[in-house]
């Protein structure tokens, strides 16, 4: 599947907030994505980490003169997804510029909590109603425990991946929670699995350094044939603790 230039995504792609700050962050559309009428999205978060608040039109339909149509949706009290719909009814709207505001409230930890957001599904149409082509970009929220309580990275931050979403190929940072028993560091795993916990791809199986490493996966599984599009999940383990981070292919 080819990858457009044009993009919708998250905006910005990364925001630092404090615990019970209430904040925003938008989906924007790129330059190059013009004439675009209607759109449906469809976003998803750790629910656990940000709590939905509220959703708005952008600026940028708001921009359009005439009339507009507008509405947003969430799955129950525990939210993780949010689905909006919207069109502007007399004109176009033309790129750079925010589509939706989603407003957030950082839950309370006293560490250091992370989330995606990640644009789980998209259409944009055109002014006759066709599909107009694209691809999506993730964001990344990390919410900061309140001044006067020491910050301590939950697990999570201890495996990271650039790029993501990504294709062909990423690279997974693995940073050890501390040094192994003796010099030569401890025996540990990386691996790539499927949401449903089943194994994709072996990356390492080993001695892993007290520095731990660096492992790239290039969206093949483990007979070398390339995965479809999706989410995915690096999981490594090691001391009798286990670590993961969502990534994102997108062919």
């Amino acid at each position: 599947m080819p990858l457009f230039s044009d993009t919708l995504s998250v905006c910005p792609d990364s925001t630092w907030k404090a615990e019970g700050e209430v904040f925003s962050i938008g989906v924007c559309i790129s330059a190059g994505l013009t004439g675009v009428k209607g759109y449906n999205i469809a976003v998803t978060f750790d629910s656990s980490v940000i709590e939905i608040i509220d959703v708005e039109e952008g600026p940028l339909p708001q921009s359009v003169p005439g009339a507009r149509f507008f509405w947003w949706y969430n799955e129950g009290v525990k939210t993780d997804s949010v689905h909006v719909n919207g069109a502007v009814l007399d004109a176009t709207m033309d790129g750079p510029g925010e589509l939706v505001t989603f407003t957030y409230k950082a839950k309370t930890h006293g560490v250091v909590s992370t989330t995606d957001v990640l644009i789980a599904y998209s259409q944009l149409r055109d002014g006759v109603n066709q599909p107009i082509g694209h691809e999506t970009r993730v964001g990344f929220v990390a919410v900061e425990p309140m001044t006067g309580i020491e910050a301590q990275p939950i697990e999570t931050t201890r495996l990271a991946c650039y790029p993501n979403p990504f294709n062909p190929s990423t690279t997974l940072v693995f940073l050890p929670p501390e040094p192994g028993a003796d010099a030569g560091g401890a025996d540990g795993s990386i691996g790539v699995y499927t949401p449903g916990g089943k194994l994709v791809r072996n990356l390492f199986d080993g001695r892993l350094g007290p520095g731990g490493g660096t492992f790239v996966w290039d969206g093949r599984d483990g007979r070398g044939k390339e995965v479809a599009s999706g989410v995915y999940f690096a999981v490594a383990e090691t001391s009798g603790r286990t670590f993961s981070t969502k990534i994102v292919l997108l062919r």
